[in-house]
């Protein structure tokens, strides 16, 4: 008879210190396949220091449940580790004090908002909580981290300290009041929680009277019954499957403690022992991991099948993949990691958690060595782990072992690539960020305010406007989301050739620099949201990046909404967009309760609609639209160049980025404006970008990134745009050493055999709708799609090539060391930034081509007459802005004092102090009031120092041309 495993969670809301408040990863010994009887199995002390393992007898069956107990909960450190044990095949049990929860459920139920929100910060600072939540507020990320890693799995509830609440009465209005809020959350964990026999929501326990407790009683008994009667534990699997999961509990084992022999066929009890002779080293103790063919060898034993070295046998990989589910084993499949069996899950914990842990909480031996290191306090200060610090915290893991645990850490988002400030490469740990930021840089310029709303399943999914207490029900913030979403920020930030402001980070708010911007970010837990902070005019760009990092958050099964406060309530960024296009005719649209028009829409959430700033000239158009890496790429190249200076004056590259798939043709036309004033065009050139090209089923749709190809080539035939710089992006994937690896594009793609020489019709007719209208030409070349990408192809010298720029930049790979790891990522990461520089000295020789170029930082655009081939020049600032010309009436061929409001506004761009003209706007200061202003009546326009003497300084200059 076999058995097989299940893993339960319990998570915590209680102080450090309180063992039995803690969370549990529990390794729970299942049934065989056809009967409820489990053999017993020996009590065992697992490595991990902070683990616990107890077996609970049954004398009538004579059967037994294991329980391995991982003390993982009430230290925030250990919150982003919640992927790594929440499964759906998980019996959760979540822990609260409920002298803490009485507090905030009953008690503060009849006092009024201010006093309850003093209430709720002296409760914090009694418990001393380190995540700075209240006991609900925490109690609350835990439900929401069960249910956004799991959509199965039963869940106990259980409260401490029910001596100090001691009254039935009182615990019942505990228990109706938490059920009540979750009742008032539609919350999906309520249909999963299993509720004790005392009739209560939760298990109250008394936990100084240990086991000898009812509620611990109750509770122990509550869990066999779970566990024993779980659809999990009563499934029916192939019997070698039950045999696999002996032989690695047998396997991690030391030999005194071994119990499954006895149940094993000989053919399967051979294949162990000769797996078990290779790993003559770790026996004596238990073998925590294996290598891929060693597990093969197994199940080949175990199943009687024959793989003759197939290590991708589907049946193989059906094992793998059903054993991970269970907990029974942990394998990724990534190819750093695919080789990697670890049949004693514990073991990879404990080592993660010897690096990613409270050294004051949970000191270990091997600090005393390294304690007074710098990179020491780094990791436990800042979160920045030195490569070389890693051999020093896992000393009692070989250096294959070290490199492998942190290849798991950054498969789980444990671990991201960071580089230094003072030069070299290592890791940033999410979950050892400080708590808080003691002081945060302010955002420059006009700020806005967005929120992402995370929620589950389909509960936003077709809504329009959301109320705050729409985003309190809807809404939930699981354990470690903020941690591994910041993480991604920082490191998309990390793609730069310029480190204009280091980030500023925390777990509960981050100060992150996306090119010349900062995105402010921070946790809202009253709207169980995420709030996003930009200050700039337009945030399209930025938007886009923080949706990308977003998605990149795959721990979690969460979807998100970007919301805009849009009045007294909240709309989706795309509903404004939609909408915008919609209220541009005379009826204008509906956007939730209010009836608005298209420059209403604008004046309120026009930092969120991109035709705002589809205006002017720009440097650089850059076009994508393509697969989820290039996005990132794309991202990292927009960063990197728009802190790239061009000219003597040294202003920004202008970019026009469209980062955001046209919705409408309107959007659309926008797009293709934008590409007809831009000097350079830089189309990113990947095999996600050509694979819908190639496919002749697409030849009936509209394409865009085929209509922006052909109307750039157009372009520059006619001298319009003066460069096309492709950015060539090969096939990428990682390597066994876990670097990344990219193929050449040009190789792998055949452009003759691979694309239809054939036109795609609607593509072609829109393009030549719009040469027609903007040019008065006929468009008569028949544009195939073969030959718009072997043109696009034929600008390969004038391009980057991405494989070639990762091979010259990272001469750290495939050398095998932590380090060199680090350094390739970093590489990697930086390869765009490469990019960046080239396309920047690229605008700089345009302008510099041109000798009536009257000021260096001057771009190019198509001239208005009806001679499509004339180019004139017009000034463009770092926000891609369209300055006055001479036809534009500008400012300096009338007098100054008759300057209009919006003639003072195009000066304060000019000289680069566009962060002020809204308060400009509303003082409609004219030109007669602007020469009127001295230094003093500064103060009132809110102007820093700095600014103030630039501001003084032009205005005495505009005095002596008056």
């Amino acid at each position: 008879t076999t058995t097989t495993t299940k893993t339960a969670t319990k998570t915590t809301d209680a102080p450090e210190g309180d063992d039995v408040d803690e969370e549990v990863d529990f390794a729970t010994a299942l049934p065989p396949q056809s009967a409820p009887l489990m053999q017993p199995r020996v009590v065992e002390q697992l490595h991990f220091t902070r683990s616990k393992s107890i077996v609970l007898q049954d004398a009538d069956t004579q059967s037994s449940l294991q329980l391995n107990f991982a003390d993982m909960g009430g230290q925030a450190e250990f919150w982003p580790l919640t992927t790594m044990f929440l499964r759906s095949r998980s019996i959760s049990i979540i822990f609260a004090r409920l002298d803490a929860l009485h507090a905030e459920l009953v008690e503060n139920s009849s006092r009024d908002p201010h006093q309850k929100s003093a209430a709720r910060q002296r409760e914090q600072h009694s418990r001393g909580s380190e995540s700075g939540l209240s006991a609900l507020d925490e109690f609350m990320v835990w439900l929401d981290a069960v249910v956004a890693a799991s959509n199965s799995g039963p869940v106990m509830l259980v409260c401490t300290f029910a001596d100090v609440i001691g009254s039935p009465q009182a615990q019942q209005q505990v228990s109706q009041a938490l059920h009540d809020l979750l009742r008032s959350k539609d919350h999906p964990v309520l249909p999963r929680v299993l509720l004790p026999p005392s009739g209560l929501l939760f298990h109250a326990v008394n936990n100084t009277l240990s086991s000898a407790d009812a509620g611990v009683q109750q509770l122990r008994d509550q869990l066999r019954a779970c566990a024993q009667s779980c659809e999990a534990t009563r499934q029916l699997v192939p019997m070698y499957m039950r045999e696999l999961q002996d032989v690695c509990a047998d396997l991690s084992r030391p030999p005194e403690r071994r119990t499954c022999t006895l149940f094993l066929s000989p053919r399967v009890l051979q294949a162990m022992e000769a797996v078990r002779s290779t790993y003559a080293a770790d026996a004596h103790r238990g073998i925590p991991r294996i290598e891929l063919p060693h597990f093969a060898q197994l199940y080949e034993a175990a199943a009687g099948v024959a793989l003759r070295g197939n290590l991708q046998d589907t049946g193989l990989r059906t094992a793998l993949d059903f054993l991970h589910l269970q907990g029974v084993l942990t394998h990724f499949t990534t190819p750093a990691l695919d080789n990697l069996v670890v049949i004693d899950p514990a073991w990879l914990m404990q080592a993660i958690t010897a690096i990613v842990r409270n050294p004051t909480l949970h000191p270990r031996s091997e600090d005393r060595h390294c304690r007074f290191l710098v990179n020491y306090e780094d990791l436990y200060t800042r979160g920045l782990l030195d490569p070389e610090l890693v051999p020093r915290l896992l000393s009692d893991q070989s250096a294959d072992e070290q490199q492998r645990i942190v290849h798991v850490m950054l498969q789980a988002g444990l671990a991201v690539p960071w580089r230094f400030a003072g030069g070299g490469s290592g890791f940033l740990i999410p979950a050892l960020l400080p708590p808080d930021l003691t002081e945060v840089r302010e955002l420059s310029g006009e700020v806005h305010r967005v929120l992402v709303a995370p929620y589950l399943a389909h509960s936003m999914d077709d809504r329009d406007v959301f109320q705050a207490d729409d985003l309190r029900r809807f809404c939930h913030l699981p354990a470690g989301l903020f941690s591994h979403f910041v993480a991604e920020m920082a490191q998309l930030s990390q793609g730069s050739s310029v480190t204009v402001r280091l980030p500023q980070l925390s777990r509960s708010q981050a100060l992150i620099g996306l090119g010349l911007h900062d995105v402010h970010v921070r946790v809202d837990h009253g709207l169980h949201c995420l709030e996003v902070r930009v200050g700039l005019r337009n945030a399209v760009g930025l938007l886009q990046q923080v949706s990308h990092c977003l998605s990149s958050v795959a721990v979690f099964r969460i979807k998100y909404h970007l919301l805009v406060p849009f009045r007294g309530a909240f709309v989706p960024v795309h509903h404004c967009q939609r909408k915008y296009h919609e209220c541009s005719g005379p009826a204008g649209a509906v956007v939730g309760d209010h009836h608005v028009t298209a420059r209403e829409l604008e004046q309120e959430v026009g930092f969120v609609l991109p035709s705002l700033h589809h205006q002017g000239s720009y440097h650089v158009y850059v076009s994508y639209r393509a697969g989820e890496r290039d996005a990132r790429a794309t991202a990292q190249f927009v960063n990197s160049l728009t802190e790239q200076a061009v000219g003597d004056q040294g202003e920004h590259v202008s970019i026009f980025h469209d980062c955001n798939a046209p919705r409408t043709l309107r959007d659309l036309d926008t797009h293709l404006h934008s590409l007809a004033r831009s000097a350079v065009v830089v189309p990113f050139v990947s095999p996600a970008a050509l694979v819908p090209l190639a496919q002749h089923h697409n030849l009936t749709r509209l394409d865009p990134v085929l209509l922006e190809w052909g109307l750039a080539l157009y372009l520059r035939r006619h001298s319009l745009v003066r460069r096309i710089v492709p950015v060539f992006i090969g096939p990428t994937a990682e390597t066994l050493h876990g670097d990344i690896a990219m193929s050449n594009l040009f190789e792998c793609t055949n452009v003759d055999l691979q694309f239809p020489d054939e036109v795609n019709e609607p593509t072609l007719a829109l393009l030549a709708k719009f040469v027609r209208r903007e040019f008065e030409e006929v468009l008569t070349e028949r544009l195939t799609v073969r030959g718009i990408v072997k043109a696009i192809f034929s600008f390969r010298s004038a391009g980057c090539l991405a494989w070639e720029l990762l091979a010259l930049n990272s001469k750290s790979l495939g050398n095998g060391s932590l380090t060199g790891l680090a350094d390739a990522h970093s590489q990697a990461d930086g390869i765009f930034a490469h990019c960046a520089v080239r396309v920047a000295q690229i605008v700089g020789d345009v302008l510099a081509e041109d000798e009536t170029d009257v000021r260096v930082s001057n771009s190019l655009r198509r001239s208005s007459s009806t001679d499509a081939s004339l180019i004139r020049l017009t000034s463009v600032d770092s926000t891609g802005r369209r300055s006055p010309t001479d036809e534009d009436d500008a400012p300096q061929r009338i007098p100054v004092s008759a300057w209009t409001p919006e003639q003072v506004q195009a000066w304060l761009q000019e000289i680069s102090l566009q962060d002020y003209i809204s308060v400009f706007a509303k003082e409609e200061v004219d030109g007669e009031t602007l020469l009127e202003l001295a230094e003093e009546d500064l103060e009132f326009y809110k102007m820093k120092k700095h600014h103030a003497k630039r501001f003084v300084r032009e205005v005495a200059k505009l005095r002596e041309q008056k």
